[in-house]
């Protein structure tokens, strides 16, 4: 039974990309505390705060499952929870990230259709209209041309009306569907922030999961030998064992019972009360006061059958 370990290949892949999804959640976070505020100095720490705060998630979600694992489980429940909090400050962020650049492409799109100009244009000219007939209105009026002065002023106000009718069609204009994003959003209308929170979660999840998984040793598994593994790194080898090797370990159990010598028990138990880390099969030998090296060894083995122990590179290491 080995730990499964990926290669370095593997995790510095795995890292790379989360650092990159956990710098686009920073910079999202960062954005949302940043955008209402005017001041240089709020600004600042505005950005130092949502900077602080997202690193502060993916930092809580690595150590957690170490606090965990070390048993002192209140704290461990603390940061779950900060990290809850944080995720979900994030997610809006980052959702709203994606909104807000979504509504403002809409509106470039949208300003630079044919369609919009040509009646941004309309616009444009029946103003114009409608101040050149006031102004001559306003001159026929002071020559004393009343009645004709009235006929400008009615054909201003017409132009007036229209105008109001072109500004109102532009309101409710629609934006040309020119990519693939807007053409999505058409086909999912107002559900398109179930899309933006779950782009989001995909960004904050993948790099928390990732850091997680690095931080702690995982579950020992049935492997093969690791990547890792260097033409240098060769296997302890077990000392070979003769036929009669096990009535020989059993005479041995014998004898050390009678010359008070430590049993395998007493080895196994010995052990159990190192130091959690990497343990060695002489480190064990010394504080197990034994000169047995195969108990020793079988006794690590035992342990490590019974989950006390995970072995890692021929590695023997003790998790209290």
């Amino acid at each position: 039974m080995k730990p499964l370990i990926l290669s370095k290949t593997e995790n510095t892949i795995m890292l790379s990309l989360a650092l990159v999804l956990a710098a686009v959640s920073v910079v999202c976070e960062v954005l949302l505390f940043t955008e209402q505020t005017v001041m240089p100095i709020d600004t600042a720490l505005a950005a130092i705060v949502g900077l602080a705060l997202v690193c502060f998630q993916f930092l809580f979600a690595a150590l957690a499952p170490k606090f965990w694992q070390a048993r002192q489980r209140t704290i461990a429940g603390v940061m779950y929870l900060i990290t809850a909090v944080l995720f979900a400050i994030s997610l809006s962020a980052t959702a709203g990230f994606f909104e807000s650049r979504f509504q403002e492409n809409q509106q470039t799109q949208l300003h630079n259709s044919n369609d919009y100009k040509l009646k941004m244009s309309v616009v444009d000219d029946l103003e114009k209209q409608e101040k050149t007939l006031t102004d001559s209105a306003n001159a026929a009026k002071e020559k004393g041309n009343a009645w004709y002065a009235g006929q400008l002023l009615m054909k201003a106000s017409e132009a007036s009306e229209n105008r109001r009718a072109v500004i109102g069609q532009l309101s409710n204009e629609t934006t040309p569907n020119t990519d693939a994003t807007t053409a999505l959003v058409s086909v999912i209308g107002a559900g398109r922030w179930a899309l933006w929170i779950v782009l989001a979660a995909l960004v904050d999840l993948c790099p928390l999961v990732a850091f997680s998984c690095y931080a702690v040793r995982q579950t020992p598994v049935k492997t093969g030998i690791t990547d890792d593994q260097t033409p240098n790194q060769t296997p302890q080898k077990t000392p070979s064992v003769k036929p009669n090797a096990e009535q020989k370990n059993q005479t041995d159990e014998a004898k050390h019972n009678e010359t008070g010598r430590p049993t395998l028990e007493e080895i196994k138990q010995a052990i159990k009360g190192m130091e959690s880390g990497e343990i060695g099969v002489r480190a064990s030998m010394r504080h197990a006061e034994t000169t047995n090296y195969q108990r020793t060894k079988q006794a690590l083995e035992e342990l490590t059958k019974e989950g006390f122990l995970t072995e890692e590179n021929n590695k023997y290491y003790l998790t209290k």
